[in-house]
């Protein structure tokens, strides 16, 4: 039988794992990947240490395996970014792992069903497009992604360019810049 995958990178407090419990009702079937590099939510997370079936790292998820700085949000708990552009997000960078998505896909068939959700602060775009150039959407059949756009000094027109790539590939289907339709509501 296939493997079922839930990839969730910036998983924050972990709302999207939760959600994704509430909405499908198979979910215990899926290897769910749960990468979150800020280290004031990593508590968040040990609720779900007695499910098997969901792995937790506390590491960004991006185009090499390494460092990376990481600015934090001095808002809020969430809106974290490993870019230094972000609005709303300190000036001084603390330094996190991160590990290759594409690598981490990889590790799955792509007969295998694979739903990948991106919520990385303005990260999405540097990852998207290192991700179309090697071809890992092959791999994806469900993409939930959220676009930073104006937090991060981008455009419309860079939203729909990565989204008219992201067409190109038959067996995506990409849910794109919708906090509810990310949080699977």
């Amino acid at each position: 039988m296939n493997t079922k995958v839930f990839i969730d990178c910036g998983a924050n407090a972990g709302q999207s794992i939760d959600n994704f419990i509430k909405h499908w009702n198979d979910w215990a079937e899926y290897d769910i990947l749960s990468f979150e590099p800020n280290p004031t939510l990593h508590e968040n997370f040990k609720k779900y240490l007695k499910h098997e079936n969901i792995k937790f790292f506390p590491v960004a998820t991006w185009i090499y395996d390494g460092d990376i700085d990481f600015y934090l949000s001095t808002q809020h708990t969430y809106g974290s970014s490993i870019l230094n552009t972000k609005s709303g997000n300190s000036a001084t960078p603390i330094q996190v792992k991160c590990v290759d998505l594409d690598k981490i896909i990889r590790q799955y068939s792509i007969d295998d069903y694979i739903i990948l959700k991106i919520d990385i602060e303005g990260g999405e775009y540097e990852l998207l497009e290192f991700l179309l150039s090697k071809n890992t959407f092959d791999y994806v059949n469900v993409l939930y992604i959220e676009f930073h756009t104006h937090k991060v000094c981008k455009t419309i027109e860079d939203d729909k360019f990565l989204l008219n790539a992201l067409a190109a590939y038959p067996n995506l289907k990409v849910i794109s810049d919708s906090w509810n339709r990310l949080n699977f509501l």
